[in-house]
């Protein structure tokens, strides 16, 4: 993903011890293919020492990352994990010429982090959305340090139990949301704690008419590729046959594998608004429809409104719309400005300000009179997002990376809320943040609740759940 930002000097230090007991890997898991014995390599002299990075999840956003990460001079791969044993070795043998090393591949990262204990500081998961908490939790459980791709995990409960694990560990972390270090989001919530535009009321955010999913509900088996090892794809979610209509394109659909174009968009599109005002968790959460075609699919489009507690950045409570697919924000909600379709529009007491996804802001008065650059405060300088989490590790600081889990955690809770409630519009829900429940009785709420805290298929299981 190609976005505006300026690299910085990047700092050097010693990299943060990373290993814990190895106990928590389940027994009887066999030798990855072609993996050949693990053995302690004498440490580096201090000066010269590595992140040693381990990918899980190697096509698609997991290559991107890599790349982004491979750009920092102090990065080193040394293991690649993949249910598909294509994308493994092809990543494998592309990192290992190219930095003259050995780096090992894996089907499964249980077997990874047991033969490798001792030789992985921290690990970049980029999996389908279902095993970013089995696999993260496992890590962090292990004392290795954790850059997640967003969002955090497929479920609430999940996400809770990934913070909780991040706290408890203490190994650095970062989620995947590459734009909140650029300089369009930071100067975003510079602008906005300035209070270019005052204590913000109410907030638009919108994904519509972009990664429009819908249809194909019918699922067609098929046979699995020959370099795809099914049965690990799956992981932790239900047993079920292949099919061309879950991998490898769709399975952002599936209740089973993804959280929908909310889950995929709104950890992007929510951060400027969340990171610039504060948030929390909402009070209360009202979805609009329309419904999902089935149970086994979030809805394809999504209308939801949270209501969240004011902060010093606020006029009190907060409405946040969010809107997606088919549904689009309506007209004349400021003068002077819209709602961006992709991104959002943040209106406040004193003017409005309109951040689109992955452009520069803009920013209107009260009379909706468009603010020059030169009459607002200096925009902020862009990061890199994936060395400042390198950084971060090899400095032992958690203040480098900014979207570590103690903040992702709770941004991405409220993201996937609007994915637990879509299956009951017009009913307005009441989370109870400190026990991760919606709270009142009914069968809806029974399966809003069924949705937060998820059941694991048997012999597939992750610390802290």
């Amino acid at each position: 993903m190609s976005i505006s930002r300026r690299d910085f000097l990047k700092t050097t230090g010693l990299a943060a011890g990373a290993t814990a007991s190895a106990s928590l890997i389940p027994a009887g898991l066999s030798r990855a293919e072609g993996a050949p014995k693990a053995d302690a390599s004498p440490a580096a002299p201090a000066a010269e020492k590595k992140l040693r990075l381990a990918i899980i999840g190697c096509g698609g956003q997991g290559g991107a990352d890599l790349g982004g990460m491979a750009s920092h001079p102090r990065l080193l791969l040394v293991a690649a994990c993949d249910p598909d044993k294509n994308k493994r070795e092809g990543t494998a043998r592309h990192y290992g010429e190219r930095q003259k090393t050995e780096v090992k591949a894996y089907s499964d990262y249980r077997n990874m982090f047991r033969e490798m204990k001792g030789q992985i500081d921290g690990v970049l998961v980029a999996t389908t959305d279902h095993m970013h908490a089995p696999i993260g939790l496992l890590a962090m459980s292990l004392g290795i340090h954790v850059y997640g791709q967003k969002p955090l995990a497929r479920t609430i409960g999940e996400c809770r139990a990934m913070t909780e694990m991040a706290a408890k560990t203490k190994v650095i972390t970062q989620m995947g949301i590459q734009i909140h270090s650029s300089d369009i989001y930071l100067t975003t919530r510079k602008w906005i704690r300035e209070g270019v535009i005052g204590k913000v009321k109410s907030v638009s955010s919108n994904m519509c008419g972009n990664k429009p999913w819908g249809g194909m509900v019918n699922f067609t088996v098929a046979p699995a590729p020959e370099s795809l090892d099914w049965d690990r794809y799956i992981g932790v979610s239900a047993g079920q046959p292949y099919s061309n209509e879950v991998h490898p394109g769709n399975w952002r659909k599936w209740v089973s594998f993804g959280s929908g174009i909310q889950g995929d968009m709104a950890c992007h599109v929510f951060d400027p608004v969340y990171m610039a005002t504060g948030l929390g968790a909402p009070t209360k959460a009202v979805s609009f429809g329309p419904l999902p075609p089935d149970d086994r699919f979030f809805a394809f489009d999504n209308d939801v409104e949270y209501t969240f507690p004011g902060t010093e950045q606020t006029a009190g409570d907060i409405k946040l719309r969010w809107r997606s697919g088919k549904i689009y924000p309506p007209k004349g909600m400021h003068p002077g400005i819209e709602a961006p379709h992709s991104g959002s529009l943040i209106i406040g007491e004193k003017g409005a300000l309109s951040i689109p996804h992955m452009a520069f802001p803009t920013v209107v008065d009260a009379n909706g009179n468009k603010l020059e650059r030169k009459d607002l405060p200096a925009p902020a300088a862009g990061r890199n997002h994936y060395h400042d989490w390198i950084d971060a590790v090899l400095t032992n600081d958690q203040a480098k990376a900014t979207a570590g889990f103690a903040y992702a955690g709770p941004m991405t809770e409220a993201v996937l809320m609007g994915l637990a409630i879509n299956h009951a519009p017009n009913k307005e829900f009441t989370w109870d943040a400190a026990n991760c429940k919606f709270t009142g009785e009914g069968k809806e709420v029974e399966k809003a609740n069924a949705l937060v805290h998820p059941a694991y298929r048997k012999g597939w299981t992750a610390p802290g759940m």
